[in-house]
C-alpha cells in the first residue's frame, strides 16, 4: 500500500464555542511535532479563497486524521456540516480510521457509524485526550510534552453539566 504524503497530521473540526478545547488539543499536538490544521492559525492562507473548496480540500485529502469535537453546536452549524460531510466522504473511502471523534455532550455525528470508537471529554481531561492523539499519530508510547500554558488550561469539566470554560481554572474534574 502506498503511503500518502499529507500536509497535516491532524485537522480539527469544531464549533466556534468549542475553540478553547480545540486550541488546547492543537497546542499539545504541535508541541509534540505534529503538523496541525487549526483554522485560526491559517487565516492568511484562507483569506479571499472560496472556503467550500479550501476547507473541503483540507478535510478531504490534506490531513491524515480529522479530530471532530462533537457537540450540539457542532451538529447545527453550516461550516461544521461542510467539514463533517467532507470528512465522512473521506472516511468512507479510506481503508483506515480517519475521523477521531471527541464527544463533548450526548450529540452524535449524522453519518458516522455508532460503532466508531470515541473519547469523551466528560470522562477524561483535554490533556489526556491530547496525549492519546499524539500517540495515535506517532504510533508509539513515548512521553508526550505538555506545554505549561496547557497545564493551566481554562477548560474544566463538570460531570453533570458538561464542558465549561472558566478563567484561571485547571483542566480537571471539579
Amino acid at each position: 500500500m502506498e503511503e500518502q504524503n499529507y500536509q497535516y497530521d491532524v485537522a480539527f473540526s469544531f464549533a466556534g464555542v468549542d475553540r478553547e478545547i480545540a486550541r488546547t488539543l492543537a497546542n499539545i499536538a504541535t508541541a509534540n511535532g505534529l503538523r496541525v490544521f487549526l483554522d485560526e492559525e491559517h487565516l492568511w492562507a484562507s483569506w479571499g479563497k472560496n472556503l467550500n473548496e479550501y476547507l473541503g480540500a483540507i478535510y478531504d485529502s490534506q490531513s491524515q486524521y480529522c479530530v471532530v469535537l462533537i457537540s450540539k453546536d457542532y451538529c447545527e452549524k453550516a461550516y461544521t456540516n461542510l467539514e463533517r460531510r467532507r470528512a465522512l466522504d473521506r472516511a468512507l473511502e479510506s481503508k483506515t480510521e480517519y475521523i477521531l471523534p471527541v464527544r463533548l455532550d450526548d450529540s452524535w455525528l449524522d453519518g458516522l457509524p455508532r460503532a466508531t470508537a470515541y473519547v469523551d471529554l466528560r470522562q477524561m481531561t483535554a490533556i489526556k485526550i491530547a496525549e492519546l492523539l499524539v500517540r495515535k499519530v506517532k504510533g508509539n508510547d513515548d512521553d508526550v510534552v505538555i506545554p505549561d500554558d496547557c497545564r493551566t488550561s481554562k477548560i474544566v469539566q463538570t460531570p453533570k453539566e458538561g464542558i465549561a470554560v472558566k478563567a484561571g481554572g485547571h483542566n480537571q474534574p471539579i
